[in-house]
């Protein structure tokens, strides 16, 4: 019996992936465990959206490399090698001994896998609605990364919660680089809509988290559904980037701000106990001290509940 020693870095989508590549590999008989020296096979799933993530998975592997073995396998997978490509790769990392790109799981089939084993929680699960992303935002390698929008079938989706319910998960979180262009590129306007309805038909005491919602596809309508929805989260995860309309405008990010003060505001008009979250991106090249004046007096104003900062 082979024995992985698995590490997952990056994003939920990232996880995921890698939760079904280790489902695959232990119905193949491969035991997982943790530690690196008990291990035939060290992999290692990267992230590299950003350089802090490109760092960090360049240190797991330089670490990894050290303490392997000639008896053992060095594996790298992830976004990483998407980013940079096997060739480059090889010749700076030469103690790894294969590289895989994103969604790993199809060095050994076709099909996106339904099962997967559960890594960090048993109680919630990421539930992946599509990879790649349409937009070109100027600061985003997620497009060349990952590639273009392509959503999964809604019952493909709706077999996986299926499976996670009967395995007791009890909230199942919706990620995608931009879960409301769900079914864009299957010719659904209100893709995200019909399938959190379908969602919520299903038997189970459960509920629905939704992550990453582009702000320029929000609307009143899709707010109202959500939070009427009993079994959706009251949280809205809204990256907006910045506030002034030039740096956006930099930014490529196709946002009217006016009209997400409007959402927001009308977000807490319904439920005044929800939960708004945001991104910002301050430093942005042509960002003076006008603009990041913008930015900071549009957040004191709408008073999010949770940001984060790059």
């Amino acid at each position: 019996m082979f024995k992985i020693y698995p590490v997952s870095l990056g994003c939920p989508k990232n996880k995921a992936d890698f939760e079904k590549l280790l489902y695959i590999l232990s119905k193949k008989n491969y035991q997982i465990v943790l530690s690196p020296e008990e291990a035939n096979i060290l992999w290692i799933n990267t992230c590299a959206f950003i350089r802090p993530a490109v760092e960090e998975a360049i240190e797991n592997i330089l670490e990894l490399g050290k303490k392997k073995k000639n008896s053992q396998k060095l594996i790298v997978s992830g976004c990483l090698t998407a980013r940079y490509g096997k060739e480059v790769l090889k010749k700076l990392l030469p103690e790894v001994d294969d590289f895989l790109g994103i969604e790993p799981f199809k060095k050994f089939t076709p099909k996106e896998p339904l099962e997967r084993i559960l890594t960090e929680s048993p109680f919630y699960a990421y539930l992946k609605i599509s990879e790649g992303c349409n937009y070109k935002c100027s600061y985003c390698t997620i497009p060349k990364i990952r590639g273009p929008l392509r959503s999964r079938p809604i019952e493909e989706i709706l077999k996986e919660a299926k499976i996670l319910l009967k395995k007791g998960v009890k909230e199942i979180i919706l990620v995608a680089q931009d879960i409301t262009s769900y079914g864009k590129d299957r010719g659904e306007k209100e893709g995200l809509l019909k399938l959190i309805s379908l969602l919520s038909t299903l038997p189970h005491n459960f509920r629905i988290r939704l992550l990453y919602l582009h702000p320029a596809n929000i609307n009143k309508k899709f707010v109202r559904e959500v939070l009427l929805n009993p079994k959706v989260v009251s949280y809205f995860d809204i990256p907006i980037q910045h506030a002034h309309p030039e740096i956006l405008k930099k930014m490529r990010r196709p946002i009217n701000i006016e009209k997400i003060k409007e959402i927001i505001a009308y977000i807490r008009e319904i439920n005044p106990f929800s939960a708004i979250r945001t991104t910002i991106i301050v430093g942005f090249p042509g960002e003076g001290e006008k603009e990041f004046l913008t930015l900071c007096d549009f957040i004191k104003e709408v008073e999010f509940d949770h940001l984060g900062v790059f």
